[in-house]
């Protein structure tokens, strides 16, 4: 059905083929969610007509979320990736070398960049880059950290690979010291998840939490979504699926309330954890419904637990 759908869309002319197929090829090789804008630099097409060539190709295999796109499962990625992802090295190394000059201006870019010189043994490269904190986005210094701490981990590679091991025993030392500064960064980030919907791109908010990067040991089994769900509220391309992650946080929550005492002191929900679920409830759902919510409690101090931070008192 894609191909049957991507020839029609050739047929129809409105876009030059070997545009649909640097698209097609942009698709196939970059991480989701992608930016638009990313694509739109990349294959030369409007980012109109990018839009309307995933509406033409029937919007359910790929999902079009504003200013991003993404895959709905894996069948069609894995189409994507075999139809139009470069294998031979050459073509790989041309793909990336377009990349490289916007790495200045996209932090999206600068994250995908060094698994793609892996992968098109660009190892000199790639090494040096990281090794002297090339190629990094003008962003802030938080999502600048998070990218060189994940950098680190294909540079390793590549040196082993170029046998400049005092080099990689050099960068590991430095792998140790970001690891430590990004384990602070996390616990910033998880105190303080306003902010950091300000400092990270959407794309990066997905990762992060992919990595389970909050600082939640001894925390009731809900205390994840709850937090998922309020970073990813603050971002409107992510709005549906902290949706999802907060309906299951609140099915935790009222679990929670039906535990032995014993298992409740053992796995607290704090003041902080019921705050996080109304400003989620209210970023998604607005002022209404998210009061509704919370007045149908029979505990008075829920209520003022959650209005407090939000007044400041």
């Amino acid at each position: 059905m894609l191909e049957a759908a991507i020839t029609e869309i050739k047929k129809d002319n409105f876009i030059e083929n070997s545009e649909i197929d640097r698209l097609c090829e942009s698709i196939a090789i970059l991480r989701p969610l992608i930016p638009i804008k990313v694509l739109e630099q990349l294959s030369q097409v409007s980012a109109a007509q990018i839009r309307s060539f995933i509406s033409d190709i029937g919007g359910h295999p790929i999902r079009l979320l504003d200013d991003y796109i993404q895959f709905v499962d894996e069948p069609t990625e894995t189409w994507f990736r075999d139809k139009y992802r470069p294998y031979n090295i050459e073509s790989l190394r041309t793909y990336v070398a377009t990349l490289k000059p916007l790495t200045k201006n996209s932090p999206y870019i600068a994250s995908i960049l060094p698994h793609l010189m892996l992968e098109s043994e660009e190892y000199q490269e790639l090494f040096d880059a990281v090794l002297h904190s090339l190629l990094l986005p003008e962003t802030s210094s938080l999502e600048k950290r998070h990218i060189e701490v994940q950098r680190l981990q294909f540079a390793i590679k590549a040196g082993i690979k170029l046998d400049r091991l005092l080099d990689v025993a050099k960068l590991s030392l430095k792998a140790g010291g970001e690891s430590a500064a990004q384990t602070r960064q996390n616990i910033l980030i998880t105190e303080n998840l306003d902010l950091a919907a300000i400092f990270f791109e959407d794309n990066r908010i997905q990762e992060m939490l992919a990595n389970n990067i909050f600082a939640l040991e001894n925390k009731w089994v809900g205390a994840k979504f709850a937090y998922e769900a309020q970073l990813m509220s603050y971002k409107q391309n992510l709005v549906v699926e902290a949706g999802s992650k907060l309906r299951i946080a609140k099915e935790w929550f009222n679990s929670w309330f039906k535990l032995p005492d014993i298992e409740k002191r053992q796995k607290p929900i704090k003041d902080t954890d019921i705050t996080k679920i109304f400003i989620t409830h209210f970023n998604i759902y607005g002022v209404e419904k998210s009061l509704i919510w919370l007045n149908k409690w029979e505990f008075p101090k829920l209520c003022v637990t959650a209005y407090n931070p939000l007044t400041g008192e």
